[in-house]
């Protein structure tokens, strides 16, 4: 549009909403934008070759900057990974029959797991502890009792008296029931990391797996219940310190990165898979993950095995829940894990369990 035309434009727009005064309010708006357009176009044609400058150093600076960070963090984080192999401390944990050149054949059965399984803090099967329920309760435990017998039929009575469930605290009390500064309900994730305060003793479970010691009765109770009930649990990765729980975290995010993410899509996504160190409930010795003995792989499907199912049905009778549940990823941001459970208590974890929540909307109701 020539100077003499665009000034032709504009007095036209003039006279068309001099004869129609009700549209002047739409010609203005429409001459504002061919205006606008008009001028656009022709600072553009004017000054195409700084545009184009600018442009281009944008785009080198954009493709550098992409490249600097997440490697030299990735460097980083292998060297971490290297040296608690070549450590292989106590944080690896590895099974008796297990050993530390066995890793590099294990990380790729890890690669052929990971293609039907992405979430839960599971990483190779070096580095995950696991002993069965037979294991575990035949170091710390006699076999299971037989039968008690009774001297008259008050006593079967008083027994069964015993053994029968307190009446089931309702949804609407928990907010004046349960104080927040108990340590069984303690909430950790991504928004509420361990206190810097917090501290527990660790208790032996079996041959160096850790747990809170307080909860390892508890732990020792569904064990031989289940196996009374003809499943044989096994238990697996309980305690982690922060070292290894860190070490776990940059190695899933330099997986990602090698599949061509950028750092902080490896992060975003790692961190749905794997706990932030710092906001994990291995670091409180109160999770375990537990799987079965004919079921040992760590996916979604162990919720359908008769071990996953008798956890569902049963874990709360021992203080424990299922920590991730189905349906409540929006509020926990972990993926569905049926394996992964945490104490929390009989009282607490049967008014979660049974109201189907998960332990943050239980926090929510607390005073």
């Amino acid at each position: 549009m020539r100077e003499t035309g665009r000034e032709r434009f504009i007095v036209g727009c003039a006279r068309f909403a001099k004869k129609h005064p009700r549209l002047k309010g739409f010609v203005q708006l429409y001459m504002l934008i061919v205006l606008s357009a008009y001028y656009a176009c022709r600072n553009f044609a004017r000054n195409g070759k700084r545009f184009s400058a600018v442009a281009s150093a944008l785009a080198l600076f954009l493709v550098s900057v992409s490249f600097c960070y997440p490697y030299e963090t990735a460097q980083a984080s292998q060297v971490l990974f290297n040296k608690d192999v070549a450590d292989v401390d106590e944080t690896l944990a590895f099974a008796d029959d297990e050993a530390p050149d066995e890793l590099e054949e294990d990380l790729e059965l890890e690669q052929i797991l990971a293609e039907g399984f992405e979430g839960g803090e599971a990483t190779s099967l070096s580095e995950i502890t696991e002993y069965s329920a037979d294991e575990i309760l035949a170091e710390t435990l006699s076999p299971l009792s037989p039968e008690p017998t009774f001297a008259d039929e008050d006593d079967v009575v008083a027994i069964e008296m015993e053994s029968v469930k307190e009446e089931t605290i309702s949804w609407e009390e928990i907010g004046n029931y349960f104080d927040k500064s108990d340590w069984s309900i303690l909430l950790v994730n991504k928004q509420h990391p361990i206190p810097d305060d917090y501290t527990f003793t660790l208790g032996n479970l079996t041959n160096g797996m850790q747990c809170d010691e307080r909860i390892i009765t508890s732990i020792h109770e569904m064990l031989k219940a289940a196996k009374a009930d003809g499943i044989t649990l096994v238990v697996r990765s309980p305690y982690r310190n922060k070292d290894r729980q860190t070490m776990l975290f940059n190695r899933k995010i330099n997986k990602y990165m090698s599949q061509g993410l950028s750092y902080m899509d490896a992060y975003k996504l790692s961190s749905q898979v794997v706990t932030v160190p710092g906001a994990s409930e291995h670091q409180l010795g109160l999770a375990i993950d537990i799987t079965s003995d004919n079921y040992y792989s760590l996916d979604a499907a162990f919720g359908d095995t008769p071990g996953g199912k008798w956890l569902m049905e049963h874990a709360a009778d021992y203080g424990f829940i299922l920590r991730y549940p189905l349906g409540k990823e929006y509020i926990t941001e972990i993926e569905y894990e049926p394996w992964h459970y945490r104490y929390v208590g009989k009282e607490a974890a049967h008014v979660i369990m049974d109201n189907g929540k998960c332990l943050e909307e239980f926090w929510e109701e607390l005073n």
